[in-house]
């Protein structure tokens, strides 16, 4: 049995649904990075695909991919049957997706870290800043786009229904990218012990990573 939620209030900490940590844990990401709103989900990869997916509904989106990236970012692309280009360039911290406000966040994690105008997508894996083992987030101060986000990343449900049965109507197509409690639980604790200032989990691209540009062979087939 996992004991973040206890650990949680043994530590100071105040809530009396088991939901009401996510949205803790929210706002202390928006308050560290200096973002509006933060919004979590199960991973950076999931982070990508639901902000690209809400861009792509109302925007044709020309994206450009690094040759230099993890494998997720081309292949959630690819699935999405978004086109692109590849792009050499040795990005550091960060990355832009094409044209869009999308920024692949997920070896950066400090204070003060957000742009304006953007949706940063952040990662927690155990190789990053936040070492919860899994989870991401987006910062943004787009409200329509934190409210869609809100919506979809768990199953189309609406957070002021509870239990989710007593929801009459679902708007949105959802998606199974939410983040549990008890890891947000964590996100807390361990966010509390965090610095102000981390260095990006890798240097650079061209160290962090290969070049993907001729090895994802199923690119040729589409």
């Amino acid at each position: 049995m996992r004991t973040e939620l206890d650990e949680l209030r043994s530590a100071g900490y105040n809530f009396e649904h088991p939901f009401d940590v996510i949205h803790m844990f929210e706002r202390k990401i928006a308050n560290y990075t200096g973002a509006p709103m933060a919004i979590v989900v199960d991973s950076c990869t999931h982070a990508i695909e639901l902000c690209l997916r809400y861009h792509m509904k109302t925007s044709n989106l020309k994206l450009t991919c690094p040759k230099h990236t993890y494998l997720s970012v081309p292949m959630t692309l690819h699935n999405l049957s978004l086109p692109f280009k590849w792009t050499d360039e040795n990005w550091i911290g960060h990355y832009k997706l094409g044209d869009t406000s999308v920024y692949d966040s997920a070896v950066r994690f400090t204070s003060g870290m957000y742009i304006d105008s953007t949706d940063m997508c952040l990662s927690f894996q155990y190789q990053k800043q936040l070492k919860i083992g899994k989870g991401g987030a987006i910062l943004t101060d787009n409200t329509q786009l934190c409210d869609w986000l809100k919506l979809v990343r768990h199953d189309g449900r609406n957070e002021i229904y509870s239990p989710w049965v007593d929801q009459p109507k679902f708007t949105e197509p959802g998606f199974h990218y939410n983040l549990i409690p008890e890891d947000c639980a964590l996100g807390i604790l361990l966010m509390d012990k965090l610095p102000k200032h981390n260095p990006d989990a890798k240097e650079n691209a061209y160290t962090g990573y290969p070049d993907l540009s001729n090895r994802l062979t199923f690119l040729s087939k589409s």
